[in-house]
């Protein structure tokens, strides 16, 4: 049987789109179009379980794509098939708590990976001289999602407990999905958990998969869209020409009327 260190580390590879079968094989199968991403997980499970797989493109005639998928199967290991006695309900993963309870940040990675989402805006709304506006900014997160399937609450309760104990505050939603199935999802939504859990995870997420994490995760990093810093423009707040300040565009909801603000008002204003 392995270690905790390495129990810990397996349960995050297949916590999400990974699975353990009844054979006492590990698997990951994805769309062919993140066949990179496969071979990156096989790779850790390589390098950490000494583990060899064999490789499977499968065509794909139901689901949201008809893109092929893309499976690693890895060869038989007794301590596969305990595992999966321990750690399934049937035909569900059910990885007990108290390994939920030790994750660090590389479980979050393969975690955020298969079964996140990050969710963009490129605006925001304030009140400028008692005009309602909207300002647009470069993309930013407005939240981040991973999604829990139908796991009881008491399950999500521990994962949220884990995140806590790396410092993210998140809340747990129920959400209908297109095939009206209710599944929990954990948010992040605090400014200050948003640019930790971005922190964290960037350094970690393989290259084929950082269209989840491809925005700024507040506005802190960039307020809104800027203009050409070597024109002299006027602020309509401060009435003061800046030459050495960025200006922004302020629009109204519409996106039709235009104010021109400086930085120095604009975070006055926020």
């Amino acid at each position: 049987m392995l270690e905790k260190k390495d129990l810990i580390k397996l349960a995050g590879l297949i916590f999400g789109d990974g699975y353990i079968h009844k054979s006492g094989r590990i698997g990951f199968k994805h769309s062919i179009i993140q066949k990179d991403y496969v071979d990156f997980k096989t790779e850790y499970a390589i390098n950490n379980f000494d583990m060899k797989f064999s490789f499977y493109i499968q065509e794909k005639i139901t689901g949201y794509s008809t893109n092929p998928n893309y499976e690693a199967l890895s060869r038989v290991k007794h301590y596969l098939k305990n595992l999966r006695k321990l750690w399934y309900d049937g035909n569900s993963k059910n990885i007990p708590i108290e390994i939920i309870k030790e994750f660090s940040w590389e479980q979050w990675a393969f975690i955020y990976q298969d079964d996140g989402r990050e969710n963009k805006n490129n605006y925001y709304k304030t009140t400028v001289n008692g005009i309602r506006t909207k300002t647009k900014t470069s993309p930013f997160v407005n939240r981040y999602e991973i999604f829990l399937g139908n796991k009881e609450n008491n399950y999500c309760k521990a994962i949220q407990d884990n995140l806590l104990l790396l410092g993210i505050n998140s809340t747990l939603v129920d959400i209908t999905s297109k095939s009206k199935k209710i599944q929990k999802v954990i948010r992040i939504t605090q400014k200050k958990s948003k640019d930790l859990f971005y922190s964290k995870l960037k350094p970690l997420i393989h290259n084929s998969m950082k269209y989840k994490l491809s925005a700024l995760p507040s506005l802190s990093y960039n307020h809104s869209e800027r203009l050409n810093e070597e024109t002299t423009y006027k602020c309509e707040i401060c009435n003061k020409e800046k030459e050495d300040h960025e200006m922004c565009i302020i629009t109204d909801v519409d996106l039709i009327s235009k104010q021109y603000v400086c930085q120095n008002c604009l975070n006055g204003i926020k």
